[in-house]
């Protein structure tokens, strides 16, 4: 939660100084290489906080799908299928359930396979031990 608010921060910060700079730019006839350099470096921290800000954003929001599609997975087990060695949806299952499929396409593999390692926990471990 402390490093969305503080990349939320610093991008607010370069995003006014970016703006700021540019106003200055476009209102210089010739602008010199320090100006130039300048914007240059404000636009690519700007747009690097921006593109950091957003991932953080996309990764709680899968974090939270995540834990619904974990909970639908406990219910029904044919929500999640291997095809191809990639975990796949499906979309139908999910529809039943009253969710629509677009919200989990930011769950990636990485993610499903931790929701199957969680679903064949208990029964691993009742198998073999």
């Amino acid at each position: 939660m402390i490093i969305r608010i503080f990349s939320l921060i610093i991008t607010i910060y370069l995003g006014v100084h970016f703006f700021h700079e540019f106003s200055i730019f476009i209102g210089i006839d010739s602008p010199s290489w320090s100006e130039k350099r300048n914007l240059l470096l404000l636009s690519f921290l700007f747009l690097a906080s921006l593109y950091l800000f957003c991932r953080l954003m996309i990764r709680q929001v899968a974090h939270k799908y995540k834990n619904i599609l974990m909970q639908l997975e406990q219910k029904n087990h044919r929500i999640i299928s291997t095809k191809y060695n990639y975990y796949v949806l499906d979309k139908e299952l999910i529809r039943e359930c009253g969710y629509h499929p677009i919200m989990f396409r930011f769950l990636n593999q990485k993610d499903m396979d931790e929701i199957q390692r969680q679903k064949f926990k208990g029964e691993h471990n009742e198998q073999y031990y």
